[in-house]
């Protein structure tokens, strides 16, 4: 079954934050995603991608809207909703668990105006 893990419109964790089993997936540079632990697929695209790249990274929020800005032109609020839209969607999908938070930012992280 291939199921859409971001909209069309979008776009080692600590305890604290939760989990997440992102370094788990195989992710394609075309945005073709495999969960070899339930053998679903999902598709998604660019900001799908870089945000997953970030979780891949351990990088914070902050670093996670940065890189989104470079490398999208739209406003700060739209990134922050295409991320919260794409962390909600992870978070029914079982792919971070329910109470994953995403740190502020992580060391040596650039930060982004809300």
């Amino acid at each position: 079954m291939n199921t859409p893990l971001s909209t069309p419109q979008d776009v080692a964790t600590t305890a604290q934050h939760g989990r997440h089993r992102i370094g788990e997936l195989a992710i394609s540079d075309t945005g073709f995603v495999f969960d070899p632990q339930s053998g679903m697929t999902y598709t998604t695209n660019g900001t799908g991608l870089t945000i997953l790249d970030g979780l891949r990274r351990s990088l914070g929020r902050d670093a996670i809207l940065t890189s989104l800005a470079e490398r999208f032109e739209t406003s700060i609020s739209d990134l922050h909703r295409d991320l919260d839209e794409f962390l909600h969607l992870l978070r029914r999908d079982g792919l971070v668990s329910a109470d994953f938070r995403l740190p502020s930012s992580a060391p040596g992280a650039s930060e982004v105006a809300s």
